[in-house]
């Protein structure tokens, strides 16, 4: 992922790529919250969860996660967080916790304030095998199996490319390897675990 240069500056996206189906140690302190956008500026953002405004702070590492972020990053170098969040709008927030602030990893409008949803759970680790409907990720000392739909998404810089080149849909097991770091956004669904969205952290060598 690629980083802005000050504070004020564009913020920069990641494409997030739908997949086609069938074909170290847990995030300390890494949560999500949705709600309602409130305030945003360049270096801040306030949502509405349940009633309650929680802050986040913004800075050349949030990742907006929104249809057409990934296209003008590529032309202009960058994104502005109020082209594509809106006061009004519904987010999802991944966000970390350090000396008593909120940062913001990354930030997703979807299409309601939440509520109803199954809680969405974060698990990071490096990658122990994947195939075209599940991954395997070692987190702390635990191998976790998700599962992938046609709804997952994959997080990972020249993802976008990939999947025009392969003409619009693509299988995970073509951009995630086995030895890569990950963070998988998930929900757990009557004991199985299902992945929301797999961000690739780091490349193997």
């Amino acid at each position: 992922m690629q980083r802005t240069r000050t504070p004020g500056s564009p913020l920069l996206a990641v494409l997030a790529v739908f997949l086609v189906a069938g074909a170290g140690h847990a995030a300390a302190q890494t949560r999500t919250a949705q709600g309602t956008t409130t305030a945003v500026s360049a270096s801040s953002l306030i949502v509405k969860v349940a009633n309650v405004d929680m802050a986040f702070a913004l800075d050349g590492k949030t990742v907006i996660e929104a249809p057409g972020a990934g296209g003008q990053t590529r032309r202009e170098g960058g994104i502005k967080v109020a082209d594509y969040i809106k006061a009004g709008g519904h987010v999802v927030v991944t966000y970390r916790e350090a000396n008593g602030a909120k940062h913001a990893v990354s930030i997703r409008p979807v299409a309601s304030a939440g509520g109803t949803d199954p809680e969405t759970k974060i698990a990071a680790g490096k990658v122990k095998a994947v195939s075209p409907d599940s991954i395997i990720v070692q987190s702390g000392s635990q191998d976790l199996r998700f599962g992938i739909a046609k709804s997952t998404r994959v997080l990972y810089a020249g993802a976008g490319t990939a999947t025009r080149e392969a003409g619009g849909r693509i299988a995970i097991t073509n951009l995630v390897n086995a030895g890569d770091g990950v963070s998988v956004s998930y929900f757990d669904a009557g004991g199985a675990l299902n992945a929301a969205e797999v961000r690739v952290t780091v490349k193997a060598r």
